[in-house]
C-alpha cells in the first residue's frame, strides 16, 4: 500500500518554512512559486492551468494550501489580496 500523497503549497512562504512535515507518514511534494530550497513542483498559482496541471501530475491525496500574500502594502491592494489569498 502506498503512503497518501500530501502536496504542500507555499512550502517556502512564511508560514510553510517553518514546519517539518517529514516526521509524518506521508510522501510530501512541496510547491513553491520559484524554484528555491527543497520545492518539488513550481507553479503560479494564479494561473488556473499551471495549477490545474500540478493537481493532475501530482495527483494528492491531501493538499495543504499555506499560501498566502504576506506584504501588508500589497494586501491593501483587493484585487491582488483577492487573487493570491482566496483564488
Amino acid at each position: 500500500m502506498r503512503q497518501k500523497r500530501l502536496l504542500l503549497i507555499g512550502s517556502t512562504g512564511m508560514l510553510g518554512s517553518q514546519y517539518y512535515w517529514d516526521e509524518y507518514d506521508f510522501e510530501i511534494i512541496r510547491h513553491g512559486r520559484r524554484n528555491v530550497g527543497s520545492v518539488d513542483y513550481v507553479a503560479e498559482l494564479e494561473s488556473l492551468e499551471e495549477t490545474k496541471k500540478m493537481l493532475r501530475e501530482v495527483g494528492p491525496d491531501i493538499v495543504v494550501n499555506l499560501s498566502a500574500l504576506a506584504n501588508v502594502d500589497q494586501c491593501e491592494e483587493l484585487n491582488a489580496a483577492f487573487r493570491a489569498n482566496v483564488l
